[in-house]
């Protein structure tokens, strides 16, 4: 199994957080390469430039507080990427990762758009393992059940690679 992980989350780089365990731990223990985003509109820009990943794990709740200063220590609530979700067209598996409750409206809404392909998950450290196991057989089943993908992402790859060496 190879390819990409999209990891986006703000806290992503914060050392003894969820987040930056569960990026470790992936990296660490699977032979997929994780590339970390750490906004939404990072994440926008990511996914228009990268052709093909395996998955995408993004956070619920994107914290504002680098906002904070220009706005006189105004706190802004946290962003969430339910417009983005809504907006793009994505063929992966997509893992939703928040501390709060998601409404189940969203969730039904979501899981329509992204049939079989979108899990909802909770922030817990005692979870690592197995989520990084979940995410793991997750893809290979993924890969498994989507022979038909193999060719579009192998021709995908194939142009990237074109591109790169056309322009150098």
């Amino acid at each position: 199994m190879d390819g990409i992980i999209i990891f986006a989350d703000n806290k992503v780089f914060d050392r003894d957080s969820f987040e930056n365990q569960l990026f470790d731990k992936l990296r660490y223990e699977s032979s997929l390469s994780i590339l970390p985003v750490c906004s939404i509109e990072c994440l926008e820009e990511t996914i228009k430039t990268v052709s093909t990943f395996k998955a995408l794990i993004l956070d619920w709740n994107f914290d504002r507080d680098e906002y904070g200063d220009d706005l006189g220590g105004a706190e802004l609530s946290a962003r969430t990427p339910e417009l983005f979700l809504e907006n793009i067209e994505l063929y992966s598996l997509i893992y939703v990762y928040s501390q709060n409750d998601i409404g189940e409206e969203i969730k039904q809404r979501l899981g329509i758009r992204f049939p079989n392909k979108i899990k909802f998950r909770t922030k817990n450290t005692d979870n690592i393992s197995s989520d990084v196991e979940s995410i793991r057989k997750d893809i290979k089943s993924f890969e498994d059940n989507n022979k038909h993908m193999e060719i579009p992402f192998v021709w995908s790859q194939a142009i990237n690679r074109s591109v790169q060496k056309i322009f150098s």
